[in-house]
């Protein structure tokens, strides 16, 4: 599965653990293509974000959705004072009058 670096390993595990389940893993990693790979060639089965994971590279990988929605928050942060650049001022911008649209 991917590995504590990528903050999915904790919420995974709270959820192995309140089904009273405990996996056996074998590989911890950060690049969600190897985990694909292993799986793809029966090494394991793996639990990742459905939206980080395209199979179509890989013909023996099947997605199925959990029952248990776990939700993630994306935020984009910077320092409170400036000096900012430009590039930054104006996607600061851009992103607090759109934050809405986005916004579940």
């Amino acid at each position: 599965m991917l590995g504590k670096e990528t903050n999915l390993f904790s919420p995974i595990m709270r959820l192995v653990r309140d089904a009273d389940f405990s996996p056996t893993i074998t590989y911890e990693g950060q690049r969600i293509d190897l985990v694909l790979q292993l799986v793809n060639k029966g090494m394991g089965v793996s639990i990742m974000m459905n939206k980080t994971v395209r199979t179509e590279d890989y013909p023996h990988v099947v997605k199925i959705p959990l029952d248990e929605k776990v939700v993630s928050h994306l935020a984009f942060v910077r320092r409170r004072v400036g000096p900012h650049s430009q590039a930054s001022d104006r996607f600061w911008r851009y992103a607090e009058q759109h934050r809405q649209d986005y916004a579940e």
